[in-house]
């Protein structure tokens, strides 16, 4: 929503005038994309789609899955988290989930 503020010539007051909400038809939505590539792409707010996306009964989808089985494990954190592109810390708590050792 995008706000204006315009002088008013009369009182010399400050009027602010909002642009209309889009209205978005829930139901056309492909439900298989993000929460932030709906709410980018619809021009709605992160929150306003999470609502929905709840309201309707569809689970966010998975961003992405690892193939934490196909890492070399031998090489330290940061070379795991840069060849899989996340962080170190990311790499430290799949090692101690699946209690892999350094």
């Amino acid at each position: 929503m995008i706000r204006y503020l315009f002088s008013c010539p009369m009182c010399h007051g400050k009027i602010e005038v909002r642009e209309a909400r889009k209205r978005v038809d829930w139901t056309s939505i492909d439900w298989t994309r993000t929460n932030k590539e709906l709410a980018r792409k619809l021009g709605c707010s992160y929150a306003a789609i999470v609502k929905q996306r709840a309201a309707r009964g569809f689970p966010a989808p998975r961003k992405w899955k690892l193939p934490w089985h196909k890492a070399n494990w031998t090489l330290p954190d940061t070379e795991i988290a840069r060849a899989v592109g996340v962080s170190r810390q990311m790499v430290a708590v799949v090692r101690n989930k699946y209690n892999i050792s350094k």
